[in-house]
């Protein structure tokens, strides 16, 4: 408390609301989950994304030929499909007009924003090999098949083209805003050590290297101090955020990786040169102790300007119970070989891969889909699974599997935009859950595990309280109690909503309830001044601060003398 001094109070917020460190969120909201496809042919999701419309782009193989298929991510309603007449490898949108991108066996496809067509004259034939495509919001096209990597422009004219020498490339992206294109993958440094490689190049040159991170040889990594970091790494995505920022998806296979660097490389650098990070450790599902050769999930922001890591964690799912450091405790798989990656316009990350059991809460039984417990783990501990973060990396918003019954699976596919959070994949065995809207709520292919199946799930959004306010009455009232009235208008109706009111920091009123708004009644002394601060929390366990600061000044009370007549 300031006596008789003015106080100014600012508030740090994010528009979009992320749960509270004080309440783990144990239970992920489903608003619509189904199996995709058809029976007794091969299932596979394999690309996901969000247009301008809020609608799901899905690219999807039934028995071996693609189709890319607009959906409704409420209802799950198919309302556009278009096929490729080709296996499909990866697809990206134009997130400025809507088009579609699509590479696979038949090369490159660009559709229009409502899939209604193909644009032939953007249609390209590619090399033989694994396929990735990124595309701009200008309309440029970068496609990568083998370790060619092409460059085409808005009227599908090529650009560029460059082939990266004993280099394997897994994936690609380019970014109008940041100016720079992107590769990213692995090579075989040494026959015992794999190094991860992520390249810059100039907007609209594939042979102008802008910079390069990691890419290490193995007698660098050798001479790493205080130990070798030889443990085999690979870079295996790489997207561009809907806050426009780099981040990139890798996996190791060891706890002595090179992803505990910040990625600097220069020509004729040294061991000593090698620049450690400090990964973010949220609790001990992130620290790198007792890893064994478990294959450990990596995801980091990147500065695109150097190429440098700015912040990065480790994912590790632990053996036993809360994993505690000692016998028992070693990690498990987090596989993201064909895993996924995205951002949305707060900088929360989304990772989706694999996941040997257990994930944090797995163990006690804690998880639960739409308030019901994950099912039995599958048999060959594989679980389709989705990972957030905030945007420092420091609050695990989610963490979770989509197991009914023993269902495996792995998250090929992510998307999040504007309160549309949605995942697709594959699974071949057991069940998954599913919403009882879903359009086939059970697999077409349970019986074999030679048939994939192709799944499609969307999740409840981080709430929207960002209609927080904190009214209060002006300097000099004097009037007590003092009236507080706070207002939260969550977008998604999460109720009830708890209020908590701070007076000086210090927790002073608290009131669950089932409206948008509630006032307080506090008694505080006079002649003083007061800084006063609004959390709201919605049903789902998130929280938000007041969007508005209130000072509030109350002097001395003034008694008149009485006059006698």
């Amino acid at each position: 408390m300031s006596k008789f001094l003015p106080f100014f109070l600012f508030v740090l917020l994010a528009a979009v609301v992320r749960p509270s460190a004080a309440v783990p969120t144990s239970d992920t909201t489903i608003v619509y989950a189904s199996y995709l496809g058809t029976a007794a042919v091969d299932n596979e999701a394999v690309a996901l994304e969000i247009n301008a419309a809020q609608e799901l782009v899905v690219a999807l193989n039934l028995n071996g030929t693609g189709f890319v298929r607009r959906v409704n991510p409420n209802t799950g309603q198919t309302l556009a499909e278009i096929g490729t007449g080709g296996r499909i490898h990866d697809m990206d949108i134009n997130r400025a007009t809507g088009e579609v991108a699509a590479v696979g066996d038949f090369g490159l496809k660009v559709y229009t924003a409502d899939l209604a067509s193909d644009q032939p004259s953007r249609a390209q034939s590619l090399a033989s090999g694994n396929k990735r495509v990124g595309m701009a919001s200008d309309g440029r096209i970068v496609t990568s098949a083998g370790n060619q990597i092409s460059l085409w422009s808005a009227d599908g004219s090529l650009l560029s083209q460059n082939s990266i020498a004993s280099r394997t490339v897994l994936d690609v992206a380019i970014s109008a805003e940041q100016g720079k294109i992107y590769v990213g993958g692995f090579w075989q440094a040494s026959s015992q050590y794999q190094s991860p490689f992520l390249y810059a190049y100039a907007n609209n040159d594939l042979t102008s290297l802008v910079w390069r991170s990691y890419d290490y040889w193995k007698s660098l990594v050798d001479a790493a101090t205080p130990y070798a970091l030889t443990a085999d790494s690979r870079l295996y995505r790489i997207a561009i955020g809907r806050d426009n920022q780099l981040y990139i998806l890798g996996e190791a296979h060891g706890g002595v990786t090179v992803f505990k660097t910040n990625g600097r490389r220069f020509d004729g650098m040294q061991g000593s040169d090698l620049v450690y990070i400090s990964a973010v450790e949220i609790d001990n599902w992130n620290k790198m102790h007792n890893t064994n050769s478990a294959k450990k999930a990596f995801v980091a922001r990147v500065n695109h300007q150097t190429g440098w890591v700015e912040k990065g964690q480790f994912i590790l799912p632990r053996w036993d119970n809360n994993g505690v450091a000692g016998a028992g405790s070693s990690t498990r798989n987090f596989t993201v070989s064909d895993g996924s990656l995205a951002a949305d316009e707060l900088g929360n990350v989304y990772v989706g891969g694999s996941v040997g059991t257990y994930m944090k809460g797995r163990f006690e039984g804690t998880l639960t889909l739409n308030g019901q417990p994950l099912g039995a783990q599958p048999a060959n501990d594989k679980e389709m699974t989705i990972y957030i973060i905030n945007s420092d990396f420091t609050q695990r918003q989610t963490w979770t599997a989509f197991t009914k019954e023993a269902g495996d699976g792995t998250t090929t596919g992510i998307a999040a935009s504007n309160g549309v959070v949605a995942i697709s994949g594959r699974s071949t065995q057991g069940t998954l859950y599913t919403t009882a809207d879903a359009a086939r709520p059970t697999p077409f292919n349970p019986s074999t595990t030679d048939l994939e199946d192709a799944y499609l799930a969307v999740l409840s959004a981080p709430v929207d309280l960002t209609a927080v306010q904190l009214a209060a009455p002006a300097v000099g009232f004097t009037t007590r109690p003092v009236r507080v009235t706070a207002t939260a208008v969550p977008n998604n109706a999460h109720l009830p909503l708890t209020y908590r009111l701070f007076v000086d920091e210090v927790l002073t009123a608290e009131q669950t309830i089932h409206s948008a708004s509630h006032t307080f009644a506090i008694n505080l002394p006079t002649a003083a001044t007061y800084a006063l601060r609004l959390e709201a929390e919605d049903g789902q366990g998130n929280n938000t601060e007041a969007t508005t600061a209130v000072n509030v000044v109350i002097p001395e009370e003034v008694f008149l003398p009485l006059i006698r007549r």
